[in-house]
């Protein structure tokens, strides 16, 4: 059976179809807004316990300290900043190469992240978040080798201990 349709509504048809198969909710009444319903009900709230600033090392190897020939013997030092869950920041290794970090943490301190080389992913990051304190492992996208991290959150200034002005005076009147 052969059903005869006009142009418009054979476009509006193929609409719906199109947006149906790209994961929007073509339930929603407001036409203006496509409401996509992958999202619905899956995003996490963000946190804001991990934000600021973290001195990153990490180094090639396995947590016992082992290593695999082929994969070196390289160090590297830097920082991350998180904000919300977002994870950004740069590492540079004893060999001078720099990397891009990027990736979030989530509300448990789970980290899904990756070490970037020239636009390229070099390297996959996983670990766990604290406080104050950050670990992990690493995987080297190229030959597999693996690495470990840590990170240490540097306190803001807000956070720093104050000296009061008689601890000030005191020191002073000790030291002259």
């Amino acid at each position: 059976m052969l059903i005869k349709m006009n142009s418009n509504a054979f476009a509006i048809s193929l609409i719906l179809i199109t947006l149906s198969l790209a994961g929007c909710d073509i339930s929603n009444t407001d036409s203006t807004k496509p409401k996509l319903a992958s999202t619905e009900n899956t995003t996490s709230a963000k946190t804001d316990r991990f934000n600021g600033t973290w001195k990153v090392l990490g180094r090639t190897g396995n947590e016992d300290g082992s290593n695999e020939p082929i994969c070196g013997n390289e160090t590297a030092i830097g920082t991350a900043t998180i904000s919300g869950n977002k994870i950004t920041g740069n590492v540079k290794n004893k060999s001078g190469f720099e990397y891009t970090v990027e990736g979030t943490v989530d509300n448990q301190g789970k980290v899904d992240a990756m070490l970037i080389y020239s636009g390229y992913d070099a390297a996959e990051l996983m670990g766990t978040f604290s406080d104050n304190t950050a670990k992990g492992s690493w995987s080297d996208a190229v030959n597999a080798c693996p690495g470990v991290w840590t990170a240490t959150k540097i306190p803001e200034v807000s956070e720093l201990p104050t000296i009061s002005k008689d601890e000030k005076a005191e020191n002073t009147s000790n030291n002259g």
